[in-house]
């Protein structure tokens, strides 16, 4: 997998968040965990991209505790614990409840189109059980609504929850899954709250949505059927 260099008006979100997030896409696909740890030069190489950045991509990740580095063995992905991530939850639907808002009130249905397309994509992936194309649909539904709040600060400050969940899931959630089209709140229904210019809708419906999947994941990983993180006692659940 080489990692293009992509043209864009915004050379800050490039360096802080796409550039990383594909560092994150390339280091899963070849599998970069504990077990199996990657060389700075090697992953340059193969990426098709300077050292210089490879190592401020890498940077970026170590700062936010997505990777571990360990002298003279490589650098790998750092895989949440449980809590850690039942926590990603919580604190997502906090923030993508605001841009739920923020998204609702701008009336942006050209926007809101992108969105729909992948509420389809998720439905298909749901239907033929592809586990990775649902997922990838989940996952670029989730950051487009951010992306169309306008608010970069909400991008910046979900980027590394975004990662967590995709190295937690790859590690502890692969199939076999829990069906996920029973959730109570759609990306359908998520959508028309939007085009309804309904900000407290939105907002509530996104934060259903997101805490039915943190209590799916509870329930599936250590068989918890009703968990409130915020007043658990933490390191009790750590795994």
């Amino acid at each position: 997998m080489k990692i293009k260099a992509k043209q864009t008006a915004n050379n800050n979100m490039w360096n802080e968040i796409e550039l990383p997030a594909r560092v994150v896409t390339f280091m899963l696909k070849r599998g970069a965990f504990k077990d199996k740890p990657m060389h700075e030069a090697d992953m340059a190489r193969t990426a098709g991209v300077s050292r210089t950045t490879m190592r401020e991509a890498l940077a970026r990740l170590d700062s936010a505790g997505l990777i571990e580095r360990r002298r003279k063995k490589g650098v790998y992905l750092r895989v949440p614990s449980t809590w850690e991530a039942a926590e990603v939850y919580d604190i997502r639907s906090v923030l993508e409840g605001l841009a739920g808002r923020l998204v609702a009130l701008s009336a942006d249905k050209q926007g809101i189109k992108r969105l729909r397309r992948y509420e389809r994509g998720y439905v298909l992936g749901l239907k033929r059980a592809h586990f990775h194309k649902y997922a990838n649909a989940d996952r670029q539904f989730h950051e487009t609504l951010i992306e169309l709040s306008g608010y970069a600060t909400l991008r910046r400050q979900l980027f590394p929850l975004y990662v967590q969940k995709r190295i937690f899931n790859r590690e502890r959630w692969e199939p076999p899954l829990p069906r996920m089209d029973d959730n109570p709140v759609t990306h359908g229904h998520i959508i028309d709250a939007l085009l309804s210019g309904d900000p407290d809708k939105a907002e509530a419906l996104i934060r259903g949505h997101i805490q039915y999947a943190k209590q799916q994941l509870m329930k599936h990983v250590l068989g918890i059927v009703s968990l409130n993180c915020l007043k658990c006692p933490g390191p009790a659940f750590n795994s």
